[in-house]
């Protein structure tokens, strides 16, 4: 017998129905996990807290690993360890790096609670300790799996991050130039936080302490290097020979590690340390950070004074020429020269003058010998006897000078031909004659003319001129003084005293009759 087609396809659609359930029947029943999980965390540094995480089964399991998983805002930093169990025979913590899920994930337990003996019940209670490091605030979570077979249980635990305080800091070194006690230093500054367009960086400036140690800056410090900021900071101002500022450009600086380095050129005046402060904002601290710095003393050298006199001759000048060596010094020669061009010449031998002290015998002059290539031969040498000279002697030399201008004679001492030389000069003018010029001499009462020579001088022009001049004043200083011609020196003390070298081509007011 043949069925119907409708009977057919109704029998072949029960089928169908029944396999398929008999299929679902075979595969296994997915529940939600009966585990649970619990964590809580307290703050026990900076950024760093410390966390239990508590784990109940809900079922009964054997011995085996519960792999443990961190995510969130913070990373474990210390190894976790069970800090009670209950209801297991034995719960450890070990190292991590189990596969979870395998092979449809890669991921990794970052520790594992290992359970031993014969497992725990399904209300075993197992709390892990865990040392957690938050970078940002948010929740730290966690997830274990009990078992592969389990689904996983999640818990989180909400913590708090602390941006730390600014930590500035500097640094500081400093290197010697060609040119003695001066250094060329650099000084680095991080201020450990961000700067706002337009803030000033202030470099022992107040209220920030000052600059300490033996040195000044000779000129403005120039920024040479800049790290984390998108403009120089400019303009560097100068604002004491200790202190300067900066200032921020318009883009700021941003985060905590930017720095700027300043290039500065100090003069040391001593052996020791050199330290600056900075600071960007009053609310932080300054931060002083120092170099040391050896001063190197000048080499000794000699000194010297000169002064000429006019003698009764006209632009004969006698001049006394004084040596300090500065420093003891053994017999042999100290080299003098006269510098030319110049205005004479010697026209006499010199000698050295009893007036001289600090020497085991008197210094003789002699003929000049060679000094170096470049300055020649002197014009005479001073001969130190037995017994040298000290430190603070002081040789006195008598010399003749014949002048032919005016201008100063100016003399240059060797104490060694190796070492530094030292040079004074003394003013000396020259008369052409002895006679009144600019003008015409009343025969009686005042008239106004002018004078070149030594008070010396001026008596003789005085006493000769016809008719014969009484008094001649000048102005020094904003006041009129006389002198009297042919009157004795204490007299004209006061002209000869504002007129130690003569006049020169000087207004005067004389009175004839």
């Amino acid at each position: 017998m043949r069925l119907s087609p409708l009977i057919s396809k109704r029998l072949l659609m029960q089928a169908v129905v029944v396999g398929v359930f008999g299929v679902l029947a075979l595969l296994p029943t997915m529940h939600a996990s009966a585990a649970s999980a619990s964590k809580a965390c307290s703050l026990s540094s900076p950024n760093v807290y410390t966390c239990v995480f508590t784990i109940t089964p809900g079922v009964a399991v054997g011995a085996g690993a519960w792999l443990v998983q961190t995510s969130g805002a913070g990373t474990l930093s210390a190894p976790s360890a069970v800090s009670s169990s209950s209801g297991c025979s034995s719960a450890t913590v070990t190292a991590g790096g189990t596969p979870i899920n395998p092979p449809t994930s890669t991921a990794v337990s970052d520790y594992n609670v290992s359970i031993g003996g014969t497992g725990c019940s399904a209300s075993a209670v197992v709390a892990v300790t865990e040392t957690i490091t938050v970078t940002s605030s948010g929740s730290v979570c966690q997830t274990v799996w009990i078992t592969a077979a389990m689904p996983s249980v999640s818990t989180c635990a909400n913590v708090t991050y602390s941006p730390p305080a600014p930590n500035p800091s500097a640094t500081k070194t400093c290197t010697p130039t060609s040119t003695p006690n001066v250094y060329t230093c650099t000084y680095t500054v991080i201020p450990g936080f961000p700067a706002a367009p337009g803030d000033v960086l202030h470099i022992n400036e107040p209220p920030g302490p000052p600059m300490t140690g033996p040195g000044t800056l000779t000129s403005t410090p120039v920024v040479s290097v800049v790290s984390g900021c998108n403009e120089v900071p400019t303009p560097v101002v100068l604002s004491s020979s200790t202190s300067y500022h900066a200032t921020i450009g318009a883009s700021g600086c941003p985060g905590t590690t930017w720095s700027v380095q300043f290039t500065e050129t100090i003069a040391v005046t001593a052996s020791g340390s050199i330290c600056q402060s900075f600071y960007l904002v009053a609310t932080v601290p300054p931060v002083t950070a120092c170099a040391t710095v050896t001063y190197t003393p000048p080499a000794l050298g000699p000194s010297a004074t000169k002064t000429c006199v006019l003698t009764s001759t006209p632009n004969v000048y006698t001049c006394t020429y004084t040596i300090t060596p500065s420093v003891a010094t053994s017999p042999g020669a100290w080299l003098v020269q006269m510098v030319t061009p110049g205005p004479g010449t010697f026209t006499a031998p010199s000698v050295v003058s009893t007036a001289t002290s600090g020497c085991g015998t008197l210094p003789v002059v002699a003929a000049g010998t060679f000094i170096s290539p470049q300055f020649g031969t002197a014009d005479y040498n001073v001969n130190i006897g037995a017994g040298g000279c000290t430190a603070a002697a002081a040789v006195v030399i008598t010399e003749t000078v014949t002048v032919t201008s005016s201008g100063q004679i100016c003399q240059t001492v060797w104490i060694t031909a190796a070492g530094p030389g030292v040079t004074t000069c003394a003013d000396v003018f020259f008369t052409k004659s002895l006679v009144f010029s600019g003008g015409t001499i009343a025969p009686t009462g005042v008239s106004i003319v002018s004078f070149t020579g030594s008070t010396k001088q001026l008596d003789a022009a005085g006493a000769a001129n016809t008719p014969k001049i009484v008094t001649v004043s000048a102005t020094a200083d904003g006041k009129l003084i006389t002198y009297v011609i042919g009157a004795p020196a204490f007299v004209n003390t006061a002209f000869n005293a504002a007129f130690p070298a003569g006049l020169n081509a000087t207004l005067v007011i004389v009175k004839t009759g």
